[in-house]
């Protein structure tokens, strides 16, 4: 019987600190504040999504680029080798006409 009375007084003591003004304010202030960081961590969250967006939208316009360029080096590298062949060929002419003169001449 005792123990019991005990365990009641013990509770009655626990549930009047749990009404105090002060914890009730305490409760209040830590309420309020854990919803203050939920508003923020909602905020972030959807800024992380902006810029895995953004980050998404910036590897495809990079991949892009990187094609357009090494498309222009082919191009390029062609029309150094196509230079380099009418090079070739000008100079395959000349010396033909000089033959063809020396023959010519004769």
């Amino acid at each position: 019987m005792r123990a019991l009375e005990r365990e009641r007084d013990e509770l009655l003591k626990d549930l009047r600190i749990s009404e105090s003004r002060s914890h009730q304010s305490r409760d209040l202030d830590h309420q309020e504040k854990l919803h203050s960081l939920l508003e923020q961590k909602d905020e972030l969250d959807e800024h992380i999504a902006t810029e895995k967006h953004q980050i998404a939208d910036l590897d495809q316009e990079i991949k892009a680029l990187e094609k357009k360029i090494s498309n222009q080096r082919k191009q390029v590298r062609g029309s150094s080798i196509s230079a380099k062949q009418s090079t070739q060929t000008q100079k395959n002419i000349k010396v033909m006409e000089n033959r063809l003169d020396r023959v010519s001449d004769m």
